[in-house]
C-alpha cells in the first residue's frame, strides 16, 4: 500500500512540475511575441527594400495575426524543407508540358495542384460537372493567380532564369518493312500506314499516357520527336527503347502485322534502339500474323507473374522463322500486374509456348501434349497448337496443367519401365491428376470459377513435379558419366592384372579394348542409353572430356619444362623434382604387378568387394519426399489461429498473391477422406490422454444430415470458410526517403464549420508519414476494433450515414485526431482531405494500438525504413537478433499513419505487403472442426504446391512454415555391419601382405625406395580393389535389375540402380577400402626406415660457431664440379633479397690439401629478425683407406641476430642446401663433367693471371 501511495505522490508531483513548466514556457512565448510585434511596428516607416528576410517573415506573421493577409498559394518544392521534396506534394508519377522546354535546354515553368491524386482521372466520374467553375472556386483562383504571375515573370528582364540545362531532345526516325524472300534477300519491302508504339515504364502518369503512339506514312516512314536522351534525361529498361510496329484490320481491329523477332527480324535488325544521339534511325521489321491471347499468367507455386516468354516451332522445337510477342511488363513500384500476353505467329503454323520467371526454370507450357507421347517420351515435347486466326487460349491454367501433366506422365512411365522412380514425384503427379479431374467435372457443369480454382491448384502441384521429372532424367545421365570416368582406370588395372603386356602399344590397345567391351555391356543394361535421344553422344562427350584433360595436362607439363629450362639458363639455379612423382608412379605400377603374383588372394578380395558393392547399391536408395519446414518462433505470441503471408524482408507482394489466397482460403473445400484421417489422428491423441474418442461414422452422418457434405465429382466434400484481410502501404517517396502525406480538415454538409487554426484561421492540417490500407474484414482477423477509443471500423453498410460515399472512409490515431480537433461527436461527420479527396472519419484508435502485433510478432504499422537506415549508419540495429531468429524491423509510430480502405490505397499506387487469414470457426462452419483442425486440413496440401513463407499461429505457438523438398538415404543403417566386415577383410588381407613381404620391403628400401613410396605399393593395391570392385559390382547390379525388370519379377520392389544414390554408395565402398589400407601402408613405411631416426637431427652450436657434417659424400673426380655447382647457386642469390636468403662476398678457393672451400656472408629470411652469418662450405678428403672419397662440412659463424632465431631459420637454409646436393645426384655424367671442366678451366685461367701479374727478375747491367 505504501508503495502505491509513493507512486501516486510521484506522479502528482510530475504532473505539477509539467504544468508549471508549461505555464512558464507560455508566458515566455507571449512576452517574446509582444517584443516581436513592437519590433515589427517600428518598421512601418522604413523602406521595404532594406528589410532582411527575417524581417519580411515577421511582417507576414503580423499580417496573418491581424487577419489582413491570405494563405500562400505556393509551396517550396525547390529546396527540401523539413524533409519535404516536391515528390511529397505530388503523389504518383506526373508529366508536365514544360518537360519539352527543359528537354531542349530552355526554361520551362510548371504549375501543378499539390495534394491532388486526381482520383477521378480515367474513370467514368471524370465529368465537367465535377469541375469547380464558380467565380471564387479553385479553378478561378488558379487562373487569376497564374495570369498575374506570368505577366510579372514575362516582364522580368532576368527571365529566363540563369539556370542552364543540357539539350537532351532526341528524334527517332525510321521505316517499317517486312521480309519477302521473293523480292530481296533482306527485309526492305515497305509496310504502309503502320502504327508505331514506344512502351515506357509508366503506362499512365496521372492522366497522361506514358506509351507513345505515332502513325507512319504510305511508305512506312515515321518520326517520333521529343524523346529524352538515355543516361542524361532518363533511364530506360535495358538502356534501349523498344520500337514496335503494328497494323490493325480496318473492320475487326485485329492485329494483322506485328514486330518480327525472328532471324530476318529483330535478330538481324534490332528493334531495341539506344536513344543516345540527337537523331537516331532504325528499321522495324514486321510480318503478317495472327495473334493468340494468353490469360492468367501467374506461376501457381511462387504466385508471381510470368514475364519471360519463349516461342517454339512445333516441328523443330526451335524458334520459328517469324514470330513476335507482347509480354507482361512490371511497372516500377506497383503491386498491380497484368498477367496477360499476346503471341504473334504466321497463319496456319504450329507453335509451342513456354514461360519462366528468373532462374527457377519453366513454369508454364502450352504444347498440346497427349497420350501419344508414350511411344517415344524422350523425344516427345507435345504436338503444338495450330494457329489459323486471331484467337485466345481460354482457361489457360487448365490447358497448361493438362499439357504439363501428360508430358510428365509419359516420361515418368518411361523411367518406371527401367525401375527408376521418385516418391515425391509420384505424389505430386497424383495430386495434380486428382485436381485436374475435378476441374474437368466442374467445366462440364459450367462452374468456371470453381474449375479455374481447381486448375490453378493442379498447376501448383505439377509445376513442382516438372523439375523433379527433369532432375530424375539428369540423375540417370550424371550417374553413368561417373561410372564412365571409373572405366578408364578400371581398363588400365584390368589390363595390368589380366594381360600385363610389356609393350606400351599393346598396353594401350588392351586397355582400350577392355574399355570398349565394358562400355558396350553398360550400354545394354543402363537406362541412360535408352532415355537419351542420341546414346552415342554420351560416349563421344566422355571421350572428348577425357582427351581434353590429357591434352591439357601434356601442354601444361611441356610449358613448365620450357619455363624451368629458361629459368635455369638465366639464373644458374637448378630446381628439379628429385624423383618423388616418378618414384611414386613406379611404386604404384610395381604394386599392381605384385598383385599378379598372388592371383588367388587378388581374385577372392575382388569378389568380396564386388559382392559388397552390389549389396550396398541394392539396399541403398535416395528417397525424395515433401516436407513443410516448420521453424518455431518462441518469442512470438500469436494474435489468432491462422496464417500471415508476407515477405521476410517486407518487400512488396504482387496482387496474384491476394487473388490466390482469396480463391484458396476464403472458401476451402476439404475431402471427406482427409477429414476422416484428421479425426482418426485426433482419436489417437484423445485415447492417449484418457478421453472419450470421437465416433467418426456418427460425426460424418451428423455433418451429412446438417447439409455440410456435398457430392462433387462423386467425392464427398466439406466446405469451410475463413476471413482474409490484405494490408497495403503507400508512401510518397522511395524506400528510405522521408515520406509525407498531407491530411487537411475540410468542411462538409454534416460539418459545415470545422475548427481552424487559432491564429491564422487556416484549415487544420497534419503530415502523416504513410497510409495503410486495410479492408472491412480486418477486425475479424486481428481484432483491431478493440483498440478503437471511439467510433467504429469502416463498413460499407454504414456508408449511407456518411457525408462521403464508400470507400471514402478513414480511421485516425488518437494523436492525429487531437491535432485535427476531431472528437467523439465528430465520428461519421468530420471529413479530412487526402490528396484531393474527402474521407469520413469513422473511428479513432487509442494509444494501445501500438501494442497490437500480428502473427510475426511485429506491429501493423509500416516499417520505418529511414530510421533503420540511420541506425545501420550508426552501426546499431536496434534489438539484437539472436541466431535462428528473424530480423526485427522498426515500425512507424501509430500517430504517423492513417488507415484507409484497402482498395483506395491500392488505387492510389500503394503496394500489397501482407495477407492475414483467420481460421477461427465461423457460424456457417461445422462445429466438429476447430481452428487448429481447419489449419491442419488447409496447410498440408497448401504447402505442397505454394512456395511462400507463412507465419502460422497455432493455438499459443507460432511457427514459420516454408515448403522444401527433402532428400534422404534409406537403407544405410542396415549396411553398417556388411561394410564393417568388408573393411576388416581388406585390413586383414593387407596386413597379411605386409608381414609376408618383410624381406621384399627391405630390398626396396636398400635400393633407395623411400618409405612413402613403399606405402604406395599397398595403396596401389587398395585403389585397384576399390575401382575393380565398384565397377564390377555396379555392372552386376545393373544386369540383375535389367533382368528382373524384363521378366517382371520385381513385384513392386524398386531397385533404383540409376540414381545418384548408387554413386554415393559406390564412393562409400571405395573410401572404406582406401581407409582400411591406410594402417597397413603406414606399417609398411615404418618397416622401411633403416634407423630409429627418420629425420636428420641437427647438432647444437658452440657459442656463435656451428659445425655441420653434412650426410653427403662425393668422389674425388666430382668434388670440383660439385663446388662449382654450389658456387653458382650461392652467386645466384647475391641480389635476391626477396628469396629465402641472399649472399655477399662469395669466394671459391682450392686449398693445398686438395680441399675446396666456398666462403660468403649470408642473410637469412625473414630479414626483420636481422640474422646474418659467415659460412665456409668445405669439401675435403675423408682420409684413411677411402682416399678417393670426399666429405662435405659446413662451418657457420653468427654475425648478428638472436641465437634462438639464428637456430630456427638455419633449419630452412640447411634444407635448401640438402635439396641442391640431391639435385647434383640426379645430374647425368655429362652435366657433372661440364661443371668439372668449368672448374679446371677457371683454375687454369686464375693461375695464368697470377703468373702474369708477378714482377720480372732484374739482373745487374754489364
Amino acid at each position: 500500500m505504501r508503495k502505491d501511495m509513493d507512486y501516486i505522490r510521484k506522479e502528482v508531483e510530475r504532473f505539477i512540475r509539467n504544468d508549471v513548466r508549461t505555464a512558464k514556457k507560455n508566458r515566455k512565448n507571449s512576452i517574446r511575441t509582444r517584443e516581436q510585434l513592437d519590433a515589427m511596428l517600428r518598421l512601418r516607416h522604413e523602406d521595404p527594400d532594406t528589410f532582411s528576410d527575417d524581417e519580411i517573415e515577421d511582417i507576414k506573421t503580423l499580417i496573418s495575426i491581424a487577419g489582413l493577409g491570405g494563405q500562400s498559394n505556393f509551396v517550396n518544392a525547390i529546396s527540401a524543407s523539413g524533409g519535404k521534396t516536391w515528390k511529397t506534394y505530388i503523389p504518383g508519377k506526373i508529366a508536365f508540358d514544360s518537360e519539352v522546354a527543359t528537354l531542349v535546354g530552355k526554361t520551362g515553368i510548371a504549375f501543378a495542384t499539390i495534394e491532388d491524386a486526381r482520383v477521378l482521372t480515367d474513370t467514368p466520374l471524370d465529368t465537367i460537372d465535377r469541375v469547380d467553375l464558380n467565380k471564387d472556386g479553385n479553378l478561378h483562383q488558379q487562373a487569376q493567380t497564374l495570369a498575374s504571375i506570368l505577366i510579372q515573370a514575362l516582364r522580368d528582364e532576368e527571365m529566363p532564369t540563369a539556370a542552364r540545362v543540357g539539350n537532351f531532345y532526341c528524334n527517332l526516325f525510321g521505316d517499317v518493312v517486312e521480309f519477302d524472300a521473293r523480292e530481296s534477300a533482306l527485309p526492305n519491302k515497305p509496310v504502309p500506314y503502320p502504327i508505331l508504339t514506344l512502351r515506357r515504364r509508366h503506362k499512365t502518369m496521372m492522366g497522361v499516357r506514358g506509351d507513345l503512339f505515332v502513325m507512319g506514312d504510305n511508305k512506312g516512314n515515321f518520326e517520333v520527336a521529343g524523346l529524352a536522351m538515355e543516361g542524361r534525361a532518363t533511364r530506360r529498361l535495358g538502356g534501349a527503347q523498344e520500337v514496335e510496329a503494328y497494323i490493325l484490320d480496318k473492320d475487326s481491329g485485329d492485329i494483322v502485322y506485328a514486330p518480327d523477332l525472328g532471324n530476318y527480324g529483330a535478330k538481324l535488325l534490332p528493334n531495341k534502339v539506344p536513344i543516345n544521339t540527337r537523331r537516331r534511325g532504325c528499321r522495324v521489321v514486321t510480318f503478317p500474323c495472327v495473334s493468340t491471347t494468353i490469360y492468367d499468367l501467374v506461376d501457381q507455386r511462387y504466385l508471381r507473374t510470368l514475364r519471360e516468354l519463349e516461342i517454339y516451332d512445333a516441328l523443330t522445337d526451335s524458334a520459328p522463322e517469324k514470330y513476335g510477342m507482347s509480354k507482361p511488363w512490371q511497372q516500377e513500384g506497383v503491386s498491380a500486374a497484368e498477367p496477360i500476353a499476346l503471341v504473334y505467329s504466321e497463319p496456319n503454323t504450329r507453335i509451342k509456348i513456354g514461360m519462366a520467371y528468373g532462374q527457377i526454370g519453366k513454369r508454364l507450357l502450352l504444347i498440346k501434349a497427349t497420350k501419344s507421347g508414350m511411344k517415344n517420351p524422350t523425344l516427345y515435347t507435345g504436338e503444338g497448337f495450330v494457329v489459323r486466326e486471331n484467337g485466345r487460349i481460354r482457361l489457360t491454367p487448365y490447358v497448361v496443367v493438362r499439357d504439363m501433366w501428360w508430358l510428365d506422365e509419359n516420361r515418368s512411365r518411361l523411367y518406371k519401365r527401367f525401375g527408376i522412380s521418385s516418391d515425391r514425384l509420384d505424389k505430386l503427379h497424383q495430386f495434380a491428376n486428382e485436381y485436374l479431374a475435378r476441374a474437368e467435372t466442374e467445366l462440364l457443369q459450367s462452374d468456371y470459377q470453381q474449375a479455374l480454382k481447381l486448375a490453378r491448384a493442379a498447376w501448383g502441384y505439377e509445376s513442382r513435379a516438372y523439375p523433379d521429372v527433369k532432375q530424375t532424367g539428369n540423375d540417370v545421365v550424371n550417374g553413368v558419366m561417373f561410372y564412365l570416368a571409373l572405366l578408364m582406370p578400371f581398363a588400365y588395372f584390368m589390363e595390368r592384372l589380366v594381360f600385363g603386356f610389356p609393350n606400351i602399344h599393346k598396353q594401350i590397345l588392351g586397355s582400350f579394348g577392355i574399355f570398349l567391351l565394358v562400355f558396350f555391356f553398360l550400354s545394354q543394361v543402363h537406362p541412360a542409353f535408352q532415355i537419351t535421344t542420341t546414346p552415342v553422344i554420351i560416349l563421344i562427350a566422355f571421350v572428348v572430356l577425357a582427351l581434353t584433360v590429357i591434352v591439357i595436362s601434356i601442354i601444361v607439363r611441356k610449358f613448365e619444362e620450357q619455363l624451368e629450362k629458361i629459368r635455369q639458363e638465366g639464373s644458374k639455379v637448378y630446381k628439379a623434382d628429385v624423383g618423388r612423382l616418378s618414384a611414386s608412379a613406379a611404386a604404384f605400377s610395381l604394386g599392381i604387378s605384385n598383385m599378379r603374383k598372388r592371383k588367388g588372394r587378388t581374385i577372392l578380395t575382388c569378389c568380396t568387394l564386388v559382392i559388397l558393392t552390389f549389396t550396398v547399391i541394392s539396399f541403398t536408395s535416395v528417397r525424395t519426399f515433401m516436407h513443410p519446414n516448420r521453424t518455431s518462433l518462441p518469442q512470438v505470441t500469436p494474435r489468432y489461429t491462422g496464417l500471415l503471408i508476407r515477405d521476410q524482408y517486407w518487400r512488396p507482394l504482387e496482387e496474384p498473391v491476394l487473388t490466390s489466397v482469396l480463391n484458396d482460403m476464403q472458401k476451402t473445400q476439404i475431402t471427406l477422406t482427409a477429414l476422416e484421417r484428421l479425426l482418426a489422428r485426433k482419436n489417437e491423441i484423445l485415447v492417449k490422454q484418457g478421453q472419450q474418442p470421437i465416433n467418426v461414422p456418427e460425426a460424418v452422418a451428423a455433418l451429412e444430415q446438417n447439409g455440410f457434405i456435398e457430392q462433387v465429382d462423386e467425392e464427398a466434400i466439406v466446405t469451410v470458410r475463413n476471413v482474409v484481410a490484405p494490408r497495403a502501404w503507400y508512401q510518397s517517396s522511395g524506400t528510405g526517403d522521408q515520406s509525407f502525406v498531407q491530411l487537411t480538415r475540410t468542411p462538409n454538409m454534416a460539418d459545415p464549420s470545422p475548427p481552424t487554426h487559432q491564429l491564422t484561421g487556416e484549415a487544420l492540417t497534419f503530415a502523416a508519414n504513410m497510409l495503410v490500407g486495410m479492408n472491412e474484414s480486418e477486425p475479424a482477423v486481428s481484432g483491431i476494433n478493440r483498440y478503437l477509443q471511439y467510433g467504429k471500423w469502416f463498413d460499407p453498410a454504414d456508408a449511407t450515414e456518411w457525408p462521403t460515399e464508400w470507400p471514402y472512409a478513414i480511421v485516425l490515431p488518437k494523436g492525429m485526431a487531437e491535432l485535427l480537433k476531431i472528437t467523439e461527436s465528430d465520428m461519421g461527420k468530420a471529413t479530412v482531405s487526402v490528396y484531393g479527396a474527402d474521407f469520413t472519419v469513422v473511428g479513432v484508435l487509442g494509444i494501445g494500438f501500438k501494442d497490437l502485433t500480428d502473427n510475426d510478432g511485429e506491429e501493423l504499422t509500416p516499417v520505418d525504413y529511414q530510421l533503420m537506415q540511420q541506425q545501420r549508419s550508426r552501426g546499431a540495429t536496434g534489438d539484437e537478433t539472436l541466431e535462428g531468429e528473424l530480423q526485427k524491423y522498426l515500425h512507424l509510430t501509430p500517430d504517423s499513419i492513417a488507415i484507409l480502405p484497402y482498395e483506395v490505397v491500392m488505387n492510389q499506387g500503394g503496394t500489397l505487403r501482407s495477407v492475414a487469414v483467420n481460421m477461427e470457426p465461423r457460424e456457417d462452419d461445422p462445429q466438429l472442426l476447430g481452428a487448429i483442425d481447419k489449419l491442419d486440413l488447409i496447410m498440408a496440401p497448401l504447402m505442397n504446391r505454394i512456395a511462400l513463407d507463412f507465419f502460422v499461429g497455432r493455438d499459443k505457438d507460432t511457427y514459420l512454415y516454408s515448403s522444401i523438398g527433402m532428400t534422404s538415404f534409406s537403407g544405410m543403417g542396415n549396411l553398417f555391419v556388411p561394410i564393417l566386415i568388408a573393411a576388416l577383410i581388406v585390413l586383414n588381407t593387407m596386413l597379411g601382405a605386409v608381414y609376408e613381404r618383410v624381406r621384399e620391403i627391405s630390398i626396396y628400401s636398400s635400393v633407395g625406395l623411400a618409405p612413402v613410396h613403399i606405402a604406395f605399393l599397398f595403396l596401389a593395391e587398395a585403389c585397384v580393389y576399390a575401382i575393380v570392385g565398384a565397377v564390377l559390382g555396379y555392372l552386376m547390379g545393373q544386369a540383375i535389375a535389367t533382368t528382373l525388370v524384363h521378366f517382371g519379377w520385381l513385384a513392386g520392389l524398386t531397385l533404383n540402380y540409376s540414381s545418384m544414390s548408387t554413386v554415393v554408395a559406390t564412393i562409400i565402398v571405395m573410401i572404406v577400402v582406401l581407409l582400411s589400407t591406410l594402417y597397413p601402408a603406414i606399417k609398411a613405411s615404418r618397416m622401411a626406415v633403416p634407423d630409429i631416426e627418420r629425420k636428420w637431427k641437427l647438432p647444437e652450436p658452440e657459442g656463435d660457431v656451428w659445425h655441420f657434417n653434412l650426410p653427403f659424400t662425393v668422389l674425388e673426380e666430382e668434388a670440383l664440379g660439385l663446388n662449382v655447382f654450389m658456387r653458382d647457386y650461392f652467386e645466384a642469390h647475391a641480389d635476391e633479397s626477396a628469396s629465402d636468403f641472399y649472399t655477399d662476398q662469395v669466394a671459391f678457393s682450392e686449398t693445398a690439401e686438395d680441399s675446396y672451400q666456398i666462403g660468403m656472408m649470408v642473410w637469412l629470411a625473414p630479414y626483420d629478425l636481422g640474422v646474418s652469418q659467415s659460412i665456409q662450405f668445405v669439401t675435403s678428403p675423408v682420409g684413411g683407406e677411402e682416399e678417393d672419397l670426399y666429405k662435405i662440412t659446413l662451418d657457420v659463424h653468427r654475425e648478428s641476430g638472436e641465437i634462438a632465431s639464428w637456430k630456427r631459420v638455419n633449419r630452412r637454409f640447411l634444407n635448401l642446401l640438402r635439396k641442391q646436393l640431391l639435385i647434383w645426384r640426379t645430374f647425368s655424367v655429362d652435366i657433372r663433367s661440364e661443371f668439372h671442366e668449368r672448374g679446371r678451366t677457371e683454375g687454369t685461367d686464375a693461375a695464368t693471371e697470377e703468373t702474369s701479374q708477378m714482377d720480372p727478375v732484374r739482373t745487374p747491367a754489364d
